[in-house]
């Protein structure tokens, strides 16, 4: 009897051993989902990152582009203001010449007009004489009549 008691006890022992193996296996099983979910949902964000990991590459690749295009447009203005200032530089030198130029001219014209002056003066003084030469001339005439009456 008291193995009797003993059997039946060592059977309730494996009924509630089989029932938590069981139980086991459930939570398993239920475990082993979330595993298989936990390990979705970690490939899925790995493959989120890497997507925003690629996102993030071609965006800098975007910002090197750019900050290489401010870049040539900064060489470029740089190249367009030297232009620029030489261009200037050569314009006030021509102008400068061009300044010369006419103050050499109106130079050149005060001394025509004093020449053409001189020239008047020369001129009317030469008139001048050629009346007097003609009037001594007569007067020699006159004189030289007078003598040859006398």
């Amino acid at each position: 009897s008291s193995l009797k008691t003993h059997s039946q006890n060592l059977q309730a022992d494996i009924a509630t051993m089989s029932s938590k193996a069981t139980d086991a296996e459930t939570r398993l099983v239920a475990m082993s989902k979330q595993l298989a979910d936990a390990e979705r949902q970690h490939a899925e964000s790995r493959q989120s990152l890497s997507s925003r990991d690629r996102e993030k590459d071609a965006m800098r690749q975007q910002l090197d582009n750019t900050n290489a295009e401010v870049t040539r447009l900064r060489n470029e203005c740089t190249q367009v203001r030297s232009s620029a200032d030489e261009l200037n530089r050569k314009n006030r030198e021509q102008s400068d010449a061009i300044s010369a130029a006419e103050n050499v001219a109106a130079g050149l014209r005060a001394a025509l007009e004093k020449e053409k002056a001189s020239n008047a003066a020369k001129e009317e003084g030469t008139k001048q004489l050629h009346s007097v030469i003609d009037l001594y001339k007569e007067r020699i005439a006159v004189l030289t009549a007078e003598g040859q009456t006398k």
